[in-house]
């Protein structure tokens, strides 16, 4: 770390030592960033899997209620169709996390309803405001809304991070 000099002596050289310092902050910084990116995608994956939770739930409610949207489309109906036998003998291939709760860790509510024209289930995932939780997804939410007839879905967010909800329409 220095040059060493007539009689012996280490002289102390501040370019090297403020390179390996640059260096060393930039390993930690990009180790920082790595965690907290990681961090993030485990955050938004809970809303997401609770909602893809709630689809597969919802196809079974759809059956059970004779596809009677308004009574399918109800998160206790949904969560009586996770309690039944058929459904906790297939649910041991689907691995779904069951029981479904309206709160979880990020999660500070799930609201499951019926469209107006009755033709969708719109399954919304709202993510607490808390310091807990990252900026980019703190009092947001991620909401699917899954179409009857069609057999189809979207997804719509106010997350304004794309490579966290790709395929989701974004709003502002």
């Amino acid at each position: 770390m220095g040059n060493i000099t007539e009689n012996n002596h280490q002289e102390f050289d501040f370019k090297v030592s403020a390179v390996i310092f640059l260096l060393l902050m930039g390993i930690l910084y990009g180790g920082y960033s790595t965690y907290q990116h990681f961090n993030l995608v485990k955050q938004v994956s809970e809303g997401n899997n609770r909602a893809f939770d709630l689809s597969i739930l919802f196809d079974w409610s759809m059956s059970k209620f004779n596809h009677d949207v308004r009574k399918a489309c109800n998160f206790e109906n949904i969560q009586s169709i996770a309690k039944s036998q058929d459904f906790q003998n297939v649910n041991h291939f689907l691995e779904l996390d069951l029981p479904i709760q309206k709160q979880g860790k990020f999660i500070e509510n799930v609201k499951v309803y019926p469209s107006k024209d009755l033709k969708a289930c719109i399954i919304s995932v709202y993510f607490k405001n808390n310091s807990e939780l990252s900026k980019d997804i703190a009092g947001k939410f991620i909401t699917r809304h899954y179409f009857i007839q069609k057999e189809h879905s979207y997804c719509s967010t106010n997350i304004k991070n794309r490579r966290l909800v790709k395929g989701c329409q974004q709003f502002n």
